[in-house]
């Protein structure tokens, strides 16, 4: 698996062949410090849930953008994360 986190232009991810665009929401940063990390923390917690790859992504960048609106890194919100 390879991925590729870019901020706001999104991700790009490749696995067994199959190459996969997510695009992030656009949203007015307050601090993005740590978004990638929980991008990784969000990647991680939903393919060990057994979510496919797609649907980790996805929720992966849903919880990065979180963090970014936020003041203080690693601070997310569900209600973020649903919408």
């Amino acid at each position: 698996m390879a991925i590729i986190t870019m901020g706001e232009r999104g991700t790009w991810a490749s696995l067994e062949g199959k190459a996969y665009r997510i695009n992030p929401p656009s949203i007015r940063a307050v601090n993005p410090v740590g978004s990638g990390d929980a991008f990784l923390a969000g990647l991680g917690a939903a393919i060990y849930d057994g979510t496919d790859l797609y649907e980790a992504l996805t929720q992966a960048t849903a919880i990065a953008s979180s963090n970014a609106l936020h003041a203080r890194a690693g601070e997310i919100s569900p209600k973020h994360i649903e919408q």
